[in-house]
């Protein structure tokens, strides 16, 4: 009876102290995720003429603008191309293969933030960041900017604004028809 409570009891050091021994990747894994990026680079090259999200991103990123049906029907295709193949999964392929460029973490398969991956893959962009944080960036700058002109929101409109930015950031764009919806229709 002894013996099995023996074997059954566990023994809890509360007292020494954890040494990192080390931290980052192993080999292993920096190698699985340097192919995902590799395929994933050598996809959107070969698809570049072929998926209108990639051509805007590859050719004309300021002339026409991304949607979010352009960027759904990418994530679509590199799915059927690569079943694993998603925002998180690439995210974290980049972040291991190349940790000084990357800066956040995706949200779990938000679609928006293939154009970050897809800009920084085609190396049109030094650092990977999440789509919603440059969305924020440029949304503060752009009330910076209009404060300096002598611009001020009420609340209301602030709020507003603040529906607007989130929708972008999540949906990359905003359509009249997407004010019908919730959260608009709510206020």
């Amino acid at each position: 009876m002894a013996a099995a409570k023996q074997e059954a009891e566990q023994t809890i050091d509360t007292v020494t102290l954890d040494t990192l021994v080390s931290q980052g990747f192993d080999a292993a894994a920096k190698e699985k995720a340097r192919g995902h990026v590799q395929s994933f680079c050598a996809y959107i090259e070969k698809h570049r003429d072929e998926i209108t999200a990639l051509q805007i991103l590859y050719n004309q990123p300021h002339r026409r603008r991304l949607t979010e049906k352009m960027l759904k029907e990418l994530e679509a295709k590199l799915r059927q191309e690569n079943a694993q193949w998603n925002e998180e999964l690439l995210w974290n392929a980049f972040a291991a293969s190349a940790p000084e460029k990357v800066k956040g973490r995706s949200m779990v398969n938000r679609f928006a933030d293939l154009v970050p991956l897809v800009r920084f893959a085609l190396e049109r962009q030094p650092v990977l960041e999440p789509f919603a944080d440059s969305v924020q960036e440029r949304f503060d700058k752009w009330l910076e900017r209009k404060a300096a002109g002598g611009v001020a929101f009420t609340a209301e409109q602030r709020a507003w604004l603040e529906l607007v930015r989130d929708h972008v950031a999540t949906s990359i764009s905003i359509e009249p028809e997407d004010f019908e919806l919730a959260p608009f229709s709510q206020r």
